[in-house]
């Protein structure tokens, strides 16, 4: 079989099995699915079609748009530099369109690596397209590079590397340079080792951080390795799985510390992993590695933006964004195309007729989400500033069109918990809990057993909220308070002591106020008892 067909082949494995995966475990509502992916495999049939037909002359067109883009978000970038436009995080002066430089940073390492090669090999054109598009794709080019290591993202540097490694080894002279000279290899693994020392070291904290992510998210793989845990269910399994990883033994400070609750997977083939079991693993791999070597053997300088992007994608979260999902769609479906040869040509038609009907049933439910999102953003400053009669009742209108947001559903739960509705409360924080690892859902749900007069019950959410993230300290808080209402001082005080070994920032003024009021609560039950 050909790359082409390997890629497309995968990728249409990858689907079924994400579908066999839902019917054998649930997960968000397959309509939300459709209507969040839909546009993006309608890009990719459109890619299909366009590169199909025309071949060399949708290269240029690609590499053409793609450049036109890096400018834009190149622009915006310095921009956000220079204090002229706000960045999208309080924190970080430059993240072009996203709200994160991170993923920024990725799709600037993905886009420098595609309009690079194409400014390269079309510095020799003589015909006047040829030298518009080799300028275009030179300056957007440089624009991009100069600002990439401005992101600070260190495995958006990475993909850089792999996408320049791939070009320089198709590079003849390189080739012949290296085969007179046995010590060149060595030499560059040492310096990609050392260089990977340092720039692990650069955020240490944070990297250590990503491995302990990686590690509870192959445990979890391995405890469902055929199935997985259901399409958008990943970080509700990351989150149970890391519960049970501290419940099951006392394990080291340095891990205590590390584990946290991350809103992304940081590595979407482990997000394939946890939603489709190994299968779904393993074919996530074969579409990437399947469409580079399509797109690389036939010389296109997609295959260097792919390379990017597979990389990018082991430590971050790109799928999670909408630019980088729709980039992906493009390169992929070139991957697939033929370049206008054999009987794939025969559903060019079809095909793009296909995506036009997609487009048309998804944009009217798109301007639902959004207008939804709009109302929800508006219930969220209300609660805010502790406004929060009629919230729940106007958070439940939206809930059939974003159900599928763990966010919202932990805004329209506390609004419910707020407003005395436990029960529905509980059952609206179970669903944003199978798709979240935020140990939040957990204490609330806690609050409602805890206000219907199950208290043991509560104190279990507790203890869950607790050990899905060791190093905080509300979880305990809410069990000592849990422990005295139901009578049980020597279990609050048990508590107590436990909150009084745990580390506490100083930075962080509400655990430091958290822990004084239990050892002040700890130290009135011991005088109690004392006095008993």
């Amino acid at each position: 079989m050909s790359g082409i067909e390997i890629c497309a082949s995968s990728l249409l494995l990858l689907c079924v099995w994400e579908c066999v995966s839902y019917g054998v475990n649930g997960g968000t509502d397959a309509g939300l699915v459709l209507l969040r992916v839909m546009p993006c495999v309608a890009a990719g049939i459109v890619s299909w079609a366009v590169f199909t037909a025309f071949g060399g002359k949708a290269e240029a067109m690609a590499e053409g748009a793609v450049a036109v883009l890096l400018l834009y978000e190149s622009v915006l970038g310095m921009l956000q530099l220079c204090g002229l436009r706000a960045s999208g995080h309080i924190i970080y002066p430059m993240t072009g369109t996203f709200s994160n430089p991170g993923p920024y940073g990725g799709l600037l390492a993905v886009l420098v690596s595609i309009t690079g090669v194409s400014a390269i090999r079309h510095s020799g054109d003589k015909g006047i397209a040829g030298r518009i598009l080799c300028i275009l794709t030179g300056v957007s080019a440089a624009s991009g590079l100069i600002l990439l290591p401005a992101s600070m993202s260190r495995t958006a540097w990475c993909s850089f590397l792999a996408a320049g490694l791939l070009w320089l080894s198709g590079r003849k002279e390189v080739r012949g340079f290296v085969s007179g000279r046995k010590w060149v290899v060595p030499a560059a693994v040492l310096s990609l080792l050392v260089l990977s020392v340092l720039i692990f070291n650069m955020k240490r904290e944070s990297a250590e951080g990503r491995l302990h992510i990686w590690k509870m998210e192959a445990l979890a793989i391995a405890d469902r390795p055929l199935y997985g845990y259901g399409p958008g269910n990943a970080m509700g399994a990351y989150g149970a799985r890391q519960a049970e990883y501290f419940r099951e033994a006392d394990r080291p400070s340095s891990e205590r510390k590390a584990a946290g609750c991350p809103e992304y997977p940081f590595n979407e083939y482990f997000r394939f992993g946890l939603e489709c079991g190994v299968p779904g693993l393993v074919l996530s791999v074969l579409v990437m590695l399947a469409g580079i070597a399509s797109l690389h053997g036939r010389g296109s300088s997609m295959a260097y933006g792919l390379t990017a992007w597979a990389v990018f994608a082991v430590a971050s979260y790109p799928l999670s964004e909408e630019i980088p999902r729709y980039v992906l769609a493009v390169m992929l479906g070139a991957a697939c195309a033929d370049g206008g040869i054999g009987r794939r040509t025969l559903l060019i038609v079809p095909a793009v007729a296909l995506a036009s009907i997609a487009l048309i049933w998804t944009a009217p439910r798109m301007r639902e989400r959004k207008d939804a999102e709009k109302r929800w953003q508006t219930e969220r400053q209300f609660a805010a500033f502790g406004i929060d009669e009629g919230v729940a009742d106007s958070l439940a209108l939206l809930y059939d069109v974003l159900r599928d947001d763990y966010r919202y559903l932990y805004d329209y739960g506390h609004a419910l918990h707020k407003s005395g509705m436990y029960a529905v409360s509980t059952e609206v924080l179970r669903e944003g809990a199978a798709m979240s690892c935020d140990p939040m859902f957990h204490n609330i749900i806690g609050r409602n057993l805890e206000a219907e007069g199950r208290v043991e019950e509560a104190c279990g959410e507790y203890l869950q909220s607790h050990y899905m993230v060791p190093s905080r300290i509300y979880p305990l808080y809410l069990l000592m308070r849990c422990r005295v209402r139901a009578g049980d001082n020597e279990g609050a005080v048990r508590v107590g002591r436990e909150i009084s070994r745990m580390e506490v920032n100083p930075k962080v003024l509400t655990m430091k106020s958290l822990r004084k009021e239990a050892m002040e609560l700890q130290d009135s039950l011991l005088i109690l008892m004392f006095e008993k």
